[in-house]
């Protein structure tokens, strides 16, 4: 179920939102609405530009548009279409620095890691799938992340927050919008409840930073699935 509303990014967002989580403000479109488009797109871009299009459930940035200016909106919604039924229109912070965190631990307790920094390289204004995927110089990863000691303790806590007001369990990656005006305003971004794991990975490295070893993670996971299955099994099917 976690992963399920992880990845519908308004799922995601209204239930952050609720246990008080800052969120930017956005417009769904769904496919039944694109016949009568106009007056969402104008009501998207009364939020301000840049505005980052979206499907509402995709991964990997699969489909995510940069739009700079009116004139970029409905083809950007329409390419978006492509991937999903649902298309968020999102305002964006321009340059926004790209803040993550790892999340280890259950409902009965979990902990987040040090934060770090995703700065794109060269043409790349944001970690879109070319970055992430196809250009072996798309990316730095600064770790610790450069931030006040106050944010980053602030953003941890939000990640935890995040990972139980989802139902996480076991690991997950937060990803935050940060302004590079004032660290202060932080958004949330997204969940990832099943994080690459591979010795590239960003969780692994966020985790060895702050002293845990791949295999002391490994193990901590081995044992919140074996709490966790002991809970399921004391719980009855039965009303007497």
């Amino acid at each position: 179920t976690a992963s399920a509303v992880g990845m519908d990014k308004i799922i995601s967002k209204e239930l952050a939102a609720l246990d008080g989580i800052p969120v930017l403000p956005h417009v769904v479109v769904r496919a039944h609405q694109k016949a009568a488009i106009g007056p969402l797109l104008a009501k998207a871009g009364k939020l301000g530009y840049p505005l980052f299009v979206k499907p509402v459930a995709q991964g990997s940035s699969v489909g995510v548009f940069k739009v700079k200016r009116a004139s970029e909106l409905r083809p950007a919604v329409l390419k978006a279409f492509r991937f999903d039924n649902a298309v968020m229109i999102e305002k964006g912070i321009d340059r926004a620095r790209e803040i993550v965190c790892g999340v280890l631990g259950s409902s009965g307790g979990a902990k987040a890691s040090v934060t770090g920094e995703v700065v794109p390289k060269g043409k790349h204004e944001f970690f879109d799938y070319e970055a992430k995927y196809l250009d072996d110089n798309g990316m730095d990863f600064l770790l610790p992340a450069p931030l006040s000691a106050g944010t980053s303790a602030r953003l941890r806590d939000m990640a935890v927050k995040i990972f139980l007001a989802l139902g996480g369990s076991g690991m997950a990656r937060v990803d935050f919008f940060v302004d590079p005006k004032n660290e202060k305003k932080a958004y949330f971004g997204e969940i990832n409840t099943l994080p690459g794991f591979t010795s590239h990975s960003l969780y692994p490295r966020l985790w060895e930073k702050t002293g845990l070893k791949p295999e002391q993670v490994l193990k901590e996971l081995v044992a919140i699935g074996l709490r966790a299955a002991a809970l399921k099994r004391r719980l009855s099917i039965r009303k007497d």
